[in-house]
C-alpha cells in the first residue's frame, strides 16, 4: 500500500479532469454554431439524439471534475505524506528499510 502513489494518481486525475472540463467547455462555447449547423447538416434525422448524447456527456464531464477533486482533496488531508527528518533517502537506506520490514513481518506471522 503505497499512500504516496495513490495522492500523485489522483491530483494528476484531478488536475486531467479540471483540464479536459475547461477545454471542452472553451471549444464548446467557441464552436457551438459550427457544430450544431454541421450535426443538422450531417445528420438531420437524429441530431435531437446526438445533442442528448453530448449534453449528457458534457454533465458526466462535470460530475468527473467534481468528484476527482473531492476525492483528492479528501485523500490529500486524510493520508497526509510524511518526510522523516533522518534524510535517508538514498537506495542502499531505502533498500535496507523494506529489508527490515520484509524480515519484521515475517517474524510476526
Amino acid at each position: 500500500m503505497e499512500k504516496k502513489g495513490t495522492i500523485v494518481s489522483g491530483v494528476f486525475l484531478a488536475l486531467l479532469a479540471i483540464i479536459s472540463f475547461i477545454a471542452a467547455a472553451v471549444l464548446l462555447f467557441l464552436f457551438y454554431r459550427i457544430i450544431i449547423s454541421f450535426i443538422l447538416f450531417l445528420l438531420p434525422f437524429i441530431a435531437g439524439i446526438i445533442l442528448v448524447i453530448v449534453a449528457f456527456l458534457f454533465l458526466w464531464v462535470v460530475i468527473y471534475a467534481i468528484l476527482g477533486t473531492l476525492v483528492t482533496i479528501y485523500v490529500f488531508f486524510a493520508h497526509p505524506m510524511r518526510v522523516e527528518e533522518r534524510g535517508e533517502y538514498t537506495i542502499d537506506a531505502i533498500e535496507e528499510n523494506g529489508k527490515r520490514k520484509r524480515s519484521a513481518s515475517k517474524n510476526s506471522s
